[in-house]
């Protein structure tokens, strides 16, 4: 598994800093926190998400090897109805979108689904 990188690691740190100082729910904190799952290797945030239980299993990886979730399944691990996921989501990608990094979506054309 690829580790995170020293910027990723410093990413991190500034976050840490921001969410001690400002509180997490904090515009700030929450854009460092982007800039650190921007930054860390997708087989490392696919990992620790599975091992916190926060995703379920995916369902294929892009080419670069990024995780991709079937939304029905991922609501139904974390027990949440359609229009709390689609708020989820939208804050999600207000988030990405403010800190400068894109929606973060993936087309589900350049999923290769696991077998």
């Amino acid at each position: 598994m690829n580790k995170p990188s020293a910027e990723c690691l410093a990413a991190l740190d500034q976050y840490d800093l921001l969410e001690r100082t400002l509180g997490g729910d904090h515009p700030y904190a929450q854009a460092a926190m982007q800039q650190v799952l921007e930054l860390a290797p997708r087989e490392f945030l696919s990992n620790l998400a599975q091992e916190l239980g926060v995703l379920p299993k995916p369902i294929g990886y892009t080419e670069t090897g990024e995780a991709a979730f079937c939304l029905e399944d991922v609501m139904q691990h974390l027990g949440i109805e359609p229009d709390e996921a689609q708020q989820l989501i939208d804050q999600f990608i207000q988030e990405r979108e403010a800190a400068g990094l894109g929606s973060g979506l993936i087309d589900p054309e350049d999923v290769h689904v696991a077998h």
